[in-house]
């Protein structure tokens, strides 16, 4: 994969992308892109010079697809909480039953 300003520039637009259609599952493989492409650009310091401005616009919105993820996960978190609150009162019907028995 060439490493370019344009790729980067994509990327910011997909992250964009992820994050107002709440596509995790593709946010997660677009995290792994940028992870593997900040390691390639490791070994280039030149190129990653060239690229800086680009590199600080896709760490900005990489930061906020983040934070979009870490409040889905605590949104997940609360439903799944008030799930198993929910079954607790249905499993007080078996206590019930069993103490009619």
């Amino acid at each position: 994969m060439e490493i370019s300003s344009a790729l980067l520039r994509k990327m910011v637009i997909h992250l964009e992308h992820c994050c107002a259609k709440k596509e995790w599952q593709q946010l997660r493989k677009l995290d792994l892109q940028i992870r593997t492409v900040l390691d390639g650009l490791n070994s280039q310091p030149e190129l990653a010079n060239r690229l800086q401005a680009d590199l600080v616009n896709l760490r900005r919105h990489h930061e906020v697809a983040i934070e979009r993820c870490d409040e889905e996960k605590k949104r997940i978190g609360i439903t799944l909480a008030r799930l198993q609150n929910q079954r607790e009162g249905i499993e007080g019907y078996s206590q019930v039953e069993r103490g009619m028995a």
